[in-house]
Formats: C-alpha cells, sequence, structure tokens
C-alpha cells in the first residue's frame, strides 16, 4: 500500500498527457512495507514506512510549504 503526499495527482494535467502519469508531479509516492512488497529496492529519494511507529508525520511536515507561501 502507498500513499500519496501533496496536491492531487491530477491537478493540473492537460488533456494530450496519460491518464496518471505527470512529468514534474506535485506528490510523492510513499511505500507502506508489507508482505508482498518488502524485497523492493526503492531508489532515492524514494521513501518507505516500515511501520505507524515509523515518523510519518516528518514525512508530512517535509512537504508543507513555509508559512506565507500556501498556493
Amino acid at each position: 500500500m502507498g500513499a500519496a503526499l501533496g496536491r492531487a495527482a491530477g491537478a493540473g494535467r492537460s488533456s494530450h498527457q496519460n491518464a496518471g502519469a505527470e512529468l514534474n508531479p506535485s506528490w510523492e509516492h510513499v511505500l507502506f512495507t508489507a508482505c508482498h512488497n518488502k524485497h523492493l529496492q526503492l531508489k532515492p529519494p524514494s521513501r518507505r514506512l516500515h511501520s505507524w511507529t515509523d515518523d510519518w508525520k516528518a514525512i508530512l511536515d517535509s512537504k508543507r510549504l513555509p508559512p506565507g507561501r500556501a498556493t
């Protein structure tokens, strides 16, 4: 199971792009470890949560814009 963090994946997509694909996505896929994906090796900057005791709040905080920079 993964989690998309940030703005909606389809935001700003033009009609000629493939559905579900963005050249420069504004979101980040974070992999949550499960029995079917624990063997996968992630390439940086991809991130993985091994359990809910991992610091998932830090991942969310890293995606927030500084005050006064909201869109």
